[in-house]
C-alpha cells in the first residue's frame, strides 16, 4: 500500500468545528452499534503500517505504545465512536483522497465478514464517514469508494479509499484488486456495504 501510514499515510490536522457547514458525521453508540465487531484487538508488531493504523484507531492494544507513525498519531480529520478518517498521501490525480479505518482490528474485508451481522453496520459507518470526510476535506460531488480484496491488501488493517470518480489512487479502481462503487449520497452506504461483503465471500 504505497503512500499509506508509516511509510504510507499523512494525517493533516484540521479542526472539524471550522467545517460546520459540511455534512456532519453520523455518530454511533460505540460497542453496541456494531455488536462483536468492536471487540477485535490488534495482536501484530509494534512497528510498521499496521501498528500505525492501530494507534490512529486508538485500538486498546496500542494506546500505551510510542507512536509508530512518522507523521505523528494526532490530527485526525474526522472520527466517531467506531471509525476514523484521515488524509491519504498516496499519489493521485484527484485533488485529494481519504482513508477510513475501523477502531477495532480487522486485517481485511474477509476478516470483517466473520463478524456476522455487525460487519454490515461497521462497513456502512466506514462508507458514510469516508464520504463525509471527503466532502469536508477534499470536495463535493460523488465519491469513489474502494476496499482492497483480502488477497491484494498489503497493509493488513481494513481501510477504505475515498477519492474522485474520474481519478486513481493506489492503483484503484481496479476490479482485479478491489471492490469499488461510486457513492453519490450517504443514503447509499448500506447497500454498498452489503454489496462489498457479498462480493468478498
Amino acid at each position: 500500500e504505497r503512500g499509506v501510514a508509516g511509510a504510507d499515510a499523512v494525517v493533516l490536522a484540521q479542526n472539524v468545528s471550522n467545517n460546520a457547514s459540511k455534512e456532519p458525521a453520523t455518530k454511533t453508540s460505540g460497542a453496541a452499534a456494531y455488536g462483536s465487531c468492536t471487540s477485535a484487538v490488534y495482536h501484530g508488531p509494534s512497528h510498521g503500517a499496521e501498528a500505525c493504523f492501530c494507534q490512529k484507531a486508538h485500538n486498546a492494544a496500542c494506546v500505551a505504545l510510542p507512536c509508530a507513525c512518522r507523521e505523528g498519531c494526532a490530527g485526525f480529520e474526522y472520527q466517531n465512536a467506531g471509525v476514523i478518517s484521515f488524509r491519504n498521501s498516496a499519489r493521485t490525480d484527484c485533488s485529494g483522497a481519504m482513508l477510513t479505518i475501523p477502531r477495532a482490528y480487522f486485517a481485511d474485508i474477509s476478516h470483517l465478514g466473520q463478524c456476522g451481522t455487525g460487519a454490515s453496520s461497521l462497513l456502512t459507518s466506514m462508507l458514510m464517514d469516508g464520504f463525509n470526510a471527503y466532502h469536508m476535506s477534499v470536495g463535493s460531488g460523488p465519491v469513489m469508494q474502494c476496499i482492497h480484496k483480502a488477497s491484494t491488501a498489503s497493509v493488513h488493517w481494513l481501510h477504505l479509499h475515498s477519492f474522485c470518480p474520474d481519478g486513481q489512487v493506489d492503483g484503484l479502481p481496479n476490479k482485479n484488486d478491489a471492490y469499488c462503487s461510486l457513492m453519490t449520497s450517504v443514503g447509499e452506504a448500506g447497500e454498498i456495504a452489503r454489496k462489498f461483503l457479498q462480493w468478498s465471500r
